[in-house]
Protein backbone atom coordinates (compact mmCIF):
# COMPACT_ATOMS: atom_id res chain seq x y z
CA UNK A 1 0.00 0.00 0.00
CA UNK A 2 1.25 3.99 -0.32
CA UNK A 3 2.59 5.79 1.65
CA UNK A 4 -0.34 7.00 3.77
CA UNK A 5 -2.22 10.57 3.62
CA UNK A 6 -1.19 10.59 -0.41
CA UNK A 7 -2.84 10.82 -3.50
CA UNK A 8 -1.89 7.21 -4.27
CA UNK A 9 -3.03 5.38 -0.52
CA UNK A 10 -6.42 8.16 -0.76
CA UNK A 11 -7.49 6.49 -4.13
CA UNK A 12 -6.44 3.00 -3.01
CA UNK A 13 -8.42 3.11 -0.01
CA UNK A 14 -11.52 5.04 -1.48
CA UNK A 15 -11.83 2.71 -4.11
CA UNK A 16 -12.59 -0.29 -1.43
CA UNK A 17 -16.16 0.43 -0.91
CA UNK A 18 -18.09 0.77 2.10
CA UNK A 19 -15.31 -0.84 3.89
CA UNK A 20 -12.68 1.97 2.38
CA UNK A 21 -14.67 4.79 3.03
CA UNK A 22 -15.18 3.54 6.57
CA UNK A 23 -11.41 3.69 7.26
CA UNK A 24 -11.11 6.72 5.35
CA UNK A 25 -13.43 8.73 7.65
CA UNK A 26 -11.99 6.93 10.85
CA UNK A 27 -8.58 8.32 9.37
CA UNK A 28 -9.47 11.28 8.61
CA UNK A 29 -11.29 11.99 12.20
CA UNK A 30 -8.11 11.50 13.47
CA UNK A 31 -6.10 13.68 10.84
CA UNK A 32 -8.06 16.88 10.32
CA UNK A 33 -5.43 18.73 9.11
CA UNK A 34 -5.43 20.15 5.68
CA UNK A 35 -5.12 17.48 2.91
CA UNK A 36 -4.12 17.78 -1.16
CA UNK A 37 -5.82 14.99 -3.04
CA UNK A 38 -5.25 17.48 -6.31
CA UNK A 39 -5.70 15.38 -9.40
CA UNK A 40 -7.43 12.19 -7.47
CA UNK A 41 -9.63 9.63 -10.41
CA UNK A 42 -12.16 8.68 -8.14
CA UNK A 43 -14.55 7.98 -11.12
CA UNK A 44 -17.57 5.96 -10.44
CA UNK A 45 -16.04 4.80 -7.10
CA UNK A 46 -18.46 4.28 -4.42
CA UNK A 47 -18.18 7.25 -1.79
CA UNK A 48 -21.75 7.39 0.16
CA UNK A 49 -21.26 9.30 3.59
CA UNK A 50 -17.29 9.58 2.33
CA UNK A 51 -15.78 12.96 4.46
CA UNK A 52 -13.89 14.77 2.43
CA UNK A 53 -14.21 17.93 4.54
CA UNK A 54 -12.16 20.68 3.57
CA UNK A 55 -9.93 18.93 1.32
CA UNK A 56 -8.60 20.45 -1.81
CA UNK A 57 -9.62 18.37 -4.64
CA UNK A 58 -8.65 20.39 -7.54
CA UNK A 59 -8.96 18.56 -11.13
CA UNK A 60 -10.19 15.76 -9.03
CA UNK A 61 -11.99 12.72 -11.45
CA UNK A 62 -15.69 12.07 -9.69
CA UNK A 63 -17.64 11.82 -13.13
CA UNK A 64 -19.78 9.15 -11.85
CA UNK A 65 -19.13 8.97 -8.91
CA UNK A 66 -22.01 7.91 -6.01
CA UNK A 67 -21.12 11.07 -3.36
CA UNK A 68 -24.37 10.55 -2.01
CA UNK A 69 -24.44 11.60 1.79
CA UNK A 70 -20.77 13.10 1.19
CA UNK A 71 -19.44 15.45 4.09
CA UNK A 72 -17.56 18.06 0.97
CA UNK A 73 -18.36 21.61 3.27
CA UNK A 74 -15.37 23.70 2.93
CA UNK A 75 -13.96 21.26 0.32
CA UNK A 76 -11.57 23.10 -2.91
CA UNK A 77 -13.35 21.42 -6.09
CA UNK A 78 -12.17 23.77 -8.75
CA UNK A 79 -11.89 22.57 -12.23
CA UNK A 80 -13.09 18.98 -10.97
CA UNK A 81 -15.16 16.42 -13.22
CA UNK A 82 -18.48 15.83 -11.20
CA UNK A 83 -20.40 15.14 -14.14
CA UNK A 84 -22.71 12.29 -13.67
CA UNK A 85 -21.88 11.88 -10.06
CA UNK A 86 -24.55 11.47 -7.15
CA UNK A 87 -24.70 14.31 -4.54
CA UNK A 88 -28.01 13.86 -2.90
CA UNK A 89 -27.97 14.80 0.54
CA UNK A 90 -24.24 16.14 0.14
CA UNK A 91 -23.16 18.73 2.28
CA UNK A 92 -21.30 20.94 -0.09
CA UNK A 93 -21.71 24.09 1.85
CA UNK A 94 -18.89 26.97 1.38
CA UNK A 95 -17.43 24.40 -1.55
CA UNK A 96 -15.32 26.01 -3.98
CA UNK A 97 -17.00 24.87 -7.77
CA UNK A 98 -14.74 27.30 -9.77
CA UNK A 99 -14.55 25.58 -13.22
CA UNK A 100 -16.01 22.60 -12.00
CA UNK A 101 -18.12 19.86 -14.39
CA UNK A 102 -21.58 19.41 -12.94
CA UNK A 103 -23.25 18.07 -16.37
CA UNK A 104 -25.77 15.68 -15.20
CA UNK A 105 -24.95 15.63 -12.29
CA UNK A 106 -27.82 14.79 -9.49
CA UNK A 107 -28.18 17.43 -6.82
CA UNK A 108 -31.27 16.57 -4.81
CA UNK A 109 -31.55 17.55 -1.30
CA UNK A 110 -27.89 18.56 -0.90
CA UNK A 111 -26.85 21.66 0.94
CA UNK A 112 -25.63 24.36 -1.59
CA UNK A 113 -25.52 26.87 1.64
CA UNK A 114 -22.53 29.71 0.71
CA UNK A 115 -21.28 27.39 -1.54
CA UNK A 116 -18.14 28.83 -3.26
CA UNK A 117 -17.69 30.31 -6.72
CA UNK A 118 -19.80 28.43 -9.31
CA UNK A 119 -17.91 31.07 -12.16
CA UNK A 120 -17.80 28.75 -14.73
CA UNK A 121 -19.34 25.82 -13.45
CA UNK A 122 -20.82 23.28 -15.98
CA UNK A 123 -24.62 22.81 -14.88
CA UNK A 124 -26.84 22.32 -17.59
CA UNK A 125 -29.17 18.92 -17.34
CA UNK A 126 -28.37 18.38 -13.66
CA UNK A 127 -30.95 17.36 -11.44
CA UNK A 128 -32.57 18.78 -8.13
CA UNK A 129 -34.91 20.58 -6.23
CA UNK A 130 -34.90 24.48 -6.87
CA UNK A 131 -34.65 24.96 -2.86
CA UNK A 132 -31.40 23.49 -3.69
CA UNK A 133 -30.02 26.45 -5.79
CA UNK A 134 -28.33 29.37 -4.12
CA UNK A 135 -30.69 32.42 -4.21
CA UNK A 136 -27.73 33.98 -6.22
CA UNK A 137 -27.59 31.68 -8.87
CA UNK A 138 -32.03 31.97 -10.01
Amino acid sequence: MAKEGTVEWASQMLRLGATGVEQWNEWRQRHTGFLDLSGIDLSRAQLCGVNLRGVKLWDAQLAGADLSRAQLAGAYLNRSNLSEAQLNECNLAATNLRDAELRAATVTAASLRYALNLTQAQLSATLGEPQDVPETLL
